[in-house]
């Protein structure tokens, strides 16, 4: 019988990117066909030859696609401008542009959705050629009106980067559809994977320089969806072609080909930073998106946005509170996750306490979960649980093939304080390295770690057949690699590079035969120092990789080839504090992450950038 009030939420318009519907003013059979051909129906299409504007006016009224037409007859072109303009179609929805030649189309690489082409591309192996270059791999489709004596299953090659192009469709008309890139790989978790290893196996083509990328895209969102630069945030995902970015109480997902914003959420309740001391909210499969919200898994539609289903978090047994989900990760059918104490995660953000970038004290404390289990995708059941009476690491948790590994404190005072923000000498006396069947929750091994007290940061990383921890405190790192049986390899302590901006944070990302541990590179058999010098520079955040370089920000956004010893940068370009420049998808995507600094003069947008081709 009393007024109850939920908290007050700012309510932003500015963040509506639903481009301007166009009522139907046509209808042409062309354009339909394209349509239902097409695997989407939003970002760009391109129509080679403008006999009929029906053709325009049906894409225009009949998806959200942004139309670009091109033709060699100048006379069309500005009859056709004219005529758009008229009925008020002309600018943002559909342009006109000039053409000296089909065989060259001055347009990015790669970023057409959907290609109305002529039929002389079916005779002309270079208008096939050019038509090829400025398709989207994975679905890009391409249309002609023509009628064809190939067979469905045939291709026309493949296209200057390897990606095939596919004939599916003989009659009535001709349709062929991009596959994907050669050696692109997803970015599907914090660290590429949920090895925590910061590589996914993206080739990047064999990028190893700024001067081998072209931009393709640059655009929305700038630095307003954010919070701030320096909060340490989740990194941004990517999985089938989308780009998934996470800023202050929204989700934004883009196009990755093109930039395109696809859809976006306003969730006022979405907050997650320090995820140096924490696990991220977030993980995605080619299907779906997968947030932590709260006490809820929101399961999402990663093509359109929608919420699909929520999962509750399952809460640990003898607890005198709520939890809210802590871990998230994507294996095969399974998601994983945790419970934590209700309010444990770090969401503070405005101001320079929020940098998070504290060599102890409250921010500096690790969140732990008193409970970590699997659920299964299809129904939403519980696979397995683990519970005993410990908290789990969240900076820890990796899953490595087959199983997961965590290392857990079972110390009682630890056990029993009525905080899941965790630190203080009992935390690092009775800690052990756990492992788990993936499949099954069943503890594989179990045995003690000790290493230097992490009392700035610990973390867990893992590749092929070896575990790295890393434990930070007082200008020192510890670091240990183990088997995947939790024998210890070797271990070795090294000291900071300094005790600000992030060079304390250090953590391990794996690739191929080596470890970085900024500044340090070792090997991964040994622990032995590689002849290889880590750039130098202004930095404040951790490191991505590609097979053959390594993205962070010393200054600008840089690119390390790390075999040459080489830096290059983009210039006024600033990742922000943590992870925000990843490869995936064959690109390097860079959502715009350095929004309030005050260091530079920076582009304050996101762009994607693409390996040149010869």
């Amino acid at each position: 019988g009393k007024p109850q009030h939920t908290p007050s939420y700012e309510f932003d318009t500015s963040f509506n990117y639903t481009s301007d519907a166009t009522p139907p003013t046509a209808t042409n059979a062309l354009a339909e066909a394209a349509i239902e051909a097409a695997t989407t129906e939003q970002g760009y299409a391109v129509v080679l030859g403008i006999d009929d504007l029906d053709l325009l006016r049906t894409l225009v009224g009949n998806t959200r696609f942004r139309v670009l037409a091109f033709d060699v007859d100048p006379v069309r072109v500005a009859a056709a401008r004219e005529a758009l303009q008229s009925e008020r179609l002309y600018g943002t929805r559909v342009s006109v542009h000039p053409l000296q030649s089909f065989h060259s189309i001055p347009a990015p690489d790669a970023f057409a959705n959907l290609v109305i082409a002529p039929t002389a591309m079916l005779f002309d192996q270079q208008i096939a050629g050019a038509v090829g270059r400025i398709t989207r791999p994975l679905g890009g489709t391409i249309v002609v009106d023509e009628t064809t004596p190939l067979m469905p299953g045939d291709d026309l090659g493949a296209d200057d980067r390897g990606c095939s192009l596919s004939l599916i469709q003989t009659q009535p008309r001709t349709i062929f559809q991009k596959g994907a890139v050669p050696g692109a790989a997803d970015w599907t978790h914090m660290y590429a994977d949920p090895d925590n290893a910061a590589y996914a196996g993206e080739k990047l083509g064999g990028a190893t320089s700024i001067d081998d990328l072209r931009l393709t895209w640059i655009g929305r969102p700038g630095p307003r969806y954010q919070s701030d630069r320096g909060n340490r945030k989740p990194s941004p995902l990517s999985t089938n072609g989308r780009l998934f970015m996470q800023g202050l109480n929204r989700v934004i997902a883009v196009d990755a080909y093109n930039g395109t914003i696809l859809w976006s959420l306003e969730l006022p309740t979405l907050q997650r930073f320090n995820i140096p001391r924490d696990a991220s909210n977030w993980c995605a499969d080619d299907d779906y998106l997968y947030l932590a919200q709260l006490d809820d898994l929101w399961v999402i539609d990663a093509a359109t946005g929608a919420l699909v289903e929520t999962q509750p978090v399952l809460e640990p047994d003898g607890r005198d509170w709520e939890s809210d989900w802590g871990y998230i990760a994507s294996v095969d059918d399974l998601l994983v996750g945790s419970a934590v104490k209700k309010g444990s995660a770090f969401t503070g953000w405005w101001g320079p306490e929020f940098w998070y970038d504290a060599k102890d004290g409250e921010h500096a404390k690790k969140v732990c979960s008193d409970k970590l289990f699997a659920i299964r995708k299809d129904s939403g059941s519980s696979a397995w649980t683990y519970e005993q009476r410990s908290v789990i690491v969240n900076a820890t948790i990796t899953i490595l093939r087959d199983a997961v590994y965590f290392v857990e404190s079972r110390a009682p005072a630890v056990v029993n304080a009525d905080t899941r923000r965790l630190d203080g000498e009992d935390f690092w006396k009775d800690q052990q390295l756990v492992s788990l069947d993936v499949r099954t929750g069943e503890v594989r091994w179990r045995k003690p770690i000790e290493t230097i007290p992490g009392i700035s940061a610990f973390y867990l990383a893992g590749a092929d057949d070896t575990l790295v921890a890393v434990s930070s405190r007082e200008g020192m790192f510890g670091i240990y690699a183990f088997d995947t049986q939790g024998e210890s390899k070797w271990e070795r302590e090294i000291p900071w590079e300094v005790d600000h901006h992030g060079k304390h944070l250090s953590r391990p990302a794996v690739l191929r035969d080596r470890i970085i541990v900024r500044p340090y590179i070792l090997d991964v058999a040994t622990g032995q120092d590689m002849p290889y010098s880590f750039p130098t520079g202004h930095q404040c955040g951790t490191y991505s990789c590609s097979e053959n370089a390594v993205f962070l920000r010393a200054g600008n956004l840089t690119m390390w080839d790390q075999e040459d010893n080489s830096s290059s940068t983009l210039n006024r370009v600033r990742p922000d504090c943590w992870v925000s420049t990843i490869p995936a998808q064959g690109m390097l995507l860079s959502p715009e992450g350095g929004g309030g600094c005050s260091c530079g003069s920076w582009l304050e947008t996101s762009m994607g950038l693409m390996p040149r081709v010869p």
